[in-house]
């Protein structure tokens, strides 16, 4: 899995406001856009099509079964299925 670059704005909101990465991602996405859920047979296709497009896409993790959540491994960040709400 790899993120997305973080655009350059979001880091310094980050750290002028002291927000740890767990808060950071979970109040800006850091630039992360939406997600599609593809197969994963489709993956190359897809990347593929968003690049022909010029479209910024990323593979970025995998859906397992299991508990309900959200674990962005290479910050080490996970969201329980409680935090996974629209905020207000």
């Amino acid at each position: 899995a790899t993120l997305p670059p973080v655009p350059s704005v979001l880091t310094f909101l980050v750290e002028q406001t002291g927000l740890d990465a767990q808060e950071a991602y979970a109040t800006f996405n850091m630039g992360a856009g939406f997600a599609v859920f593809v197969p994963q047979k489709d993956i190359k296709n897809t990347l593929a099509i968003a690049k022909a497009y010029t479209i910024k896409a990323y593979d970025v993790g995998r859906v397992e079964k299991g508990d309900k959540q959200v674990i962005i491994e290479p910050i080490n960040v996970t969201y329980a299925s409680s935090s996974l709400q629209v905020r207000e």
